[in-house]
Formats: structure tokens, C-alpha cells, sequence
């Protein structure tokens, strides 16, 4: 709350809507990437449909969430089976 926040598109080869119309992107701070200090605290998942483009930073997601689940962090302390 009073923050200024920025939401960026992914790369332009990645699709800016998914298949429902939502809208994509990234939402970012001062302090850096929402979304992936949400998977990082362990509170979130890197997750994108097979079906669709890869996302720009998704290999960033899949590091912190590998970081959250090694510590383990989030729901990776009480749940190990969270996640596909």
C-alpha cells in the first residue's frame, strides 16, 4: 500500500492475453518482482500452461521456487507436495 508499482509485458514472441482474455504481466516495486519473491518465500508457484509460450522469466521462477522448496519456505515447510 502506497507503493508505486509498474506492470511490464513479457517478451514480445509470448502472447500479452491468455486463452480466457486475462491480461499478462509482470508487477513490479522498488524492491524487484512481485511474483517472484512470492514464489521465492515459498507462497506462490512457477507454473505456466504446456500449451502456451514460455514466459520471459520464467527460468528465474523456477530457481527461487527450487530455493523456497530446498529450505524449505512457504508451504514447502508444512506441505511437500505442493505444486503439479
Amino acid at each position: 500500500m502506497g507503493q508505486v508499482v509498474r506492470v511490464s509485458s513479457d517478451d514480445p514472441h509470448v502472447a500479452s492475453r491468455d486463452r480466457f482474455g486475462r491480461l499478462l504481466g509482470y508487477v513490479e516495486t522498488a524492491t524487484g518482482d512481485v511474483g517472484e519473491r512470492q514464489v521465492r518465500s515459498g507462497w506462490a508457484e512457477a507454473w505456466a500452461p504446456r500449451t502456451a509460450d514460455r514466459p520471459g522469466r520464467m527460468a528465474r521462477y523456477e530457481d527461487a521456487q527450487r530455493q523456497a522448496r530446498a529450505e524449505p519456505a512457504g508451504a514447502w515447510r508444512t506441505c511437500t507436495k505442493v505444486g503439479r
